[in-house]
């Protein structure tokens, strides 16, 4: 009966084993049926994948060959500018050929007329000095005459030229202006003058006169100066006058900047015409002008004229007087 007991506890403990075995291959077949369906739908992205890299591909090849057939079109066009720069730069070369051998001949040529015009202008240039000086200087009129008898009748006295009196009396003979009027007595009969003419007419009326002093205006603030001319009372405001030596006088044309003006030197002084007002001194105020670089820039005086003689210092003469406002 024991026996009967035994053979029964180790069937059931077989039994028991049995099912376990069972259903851990159970898990396991559980386990690798969840694994192959994974791997399944793994697969079929993997598929996808490859069909979309492959359609890719087959895009990127279509590309690049149409930029390399792009790339073919383009080593030809290169090709032919290469042809067409070569025609280019060798016509050039025949061009600058004939270019030196026309400069030479040109300079060849220049050289020759330059040396003409050189001589021509300075057979000109003679011509209008000795013209423009007798105009000025060697030549009277009546009406001249008349204006020095009515400046010595009301402005000269004690052997002191009053320059301001002598403006006023001038007023009465002609007006300023812009006009370039080359000589006194035209300036006279049509009773107009620029800066030159009215700077020549002073220094002739001063060279012939030869008075002792000259009479002229100085800025002084609170102070009138007063003159009477033909019982008419002109009275300057700001100014007092002032007497200084008179030894010679020339006329001076200097920068204002950009533009020029004429006015008289009395030695190393300068004093504008416009009522004889005192502008300052050579050295200080004004300097001479002997280059380009100064041409009617403020204080550098760049012509002289002289009662026999006109030295213009860096330009012609003709365009000076043409640029004098």
């Amino acid at each position: 009966m024991k026996e009967l007991y035994i053979i029964i506890l180790l069937l059931i403990i077989l039994l028991v084993v049995s099912f376990y075995i069972i259903s851990q291959k159970d898990t396991e077949i559980k386990t690798l049926e969840q694994n192959i369906s994974n791997l399944e739908q793994l697969n079929e992205f993997l598929q996808s994948e490859n069909d979309r890299l492959a359609r890719q591909l087959t895009t990127i090849s279509n590309l690049l060959g149409e930029k390399n057939s792009i790339i073919s079109s383009m080593n030809l066009e290169i090709e032919k500018m290469n042809n067409t720069i070569d025609t280019l730069n060798k016509s050039l070369r025949e061009q600058i050929d004939k270019y030196v051998e026309l400069e030479l001949k040109y300079n060849s040529t220049k050289a020759t007329t330059n040396n003409l015009l050189i001589l021509n202008n300075l057979v000109s240039e003679i011509e209008y000095r000795l013209n423009w000086l007798d105009l000025n200087y060697l030549g009277i009129s009546d009406r001249y005459l008349n204006l020095k008898q009515e400046i010595v009748e009301y402005c000269y006295n004690s052997s002191i030229l009053d320059i301001p009196c002598s403006y006023i009396v001038m007023s009465n003979y002609m007006n300023e202006t812009q006009m370039n009027i080359t000589d006194i007595h035209t300036a006279l009969r049509i009773g107009k003058g620029d800066c030159v003419v009215y700077s020549i007419m002073f220094d002739r009326l001063l060279k012939e006169i030869r008075p002792i002093k000259i009479r002229m205006l100085m800025k002084s603030e609170g102070n009138d100066y007063s003159i009477t001319i033909k019982n008419v009372r002109y009275n300057i405001k700001n100014y007092a006058p002032v007497d200084i030596s008179y030894n010679q006088s020339i006329v001076v044309c200097y920068g204002t900047g950009g533009k020029g003006h004429c006015s008289l030197a009395l030695d190393e002084d300068i004093i504008d015409y416009s009522m004889g007002l005192y502008l300052g001194k050579i050295g200080k105020n004004f300097d001479i002008c002997q280059t380009d670089l100064c041409k009617w820039k403020t204080g550098w005086i760049t012509l002289q004229i002289l009662n026999n003689d006109i030295i213009y210092l860096n330009h012609s003469l003709r365009n000076i007087l043409l640029s004098i406002r």
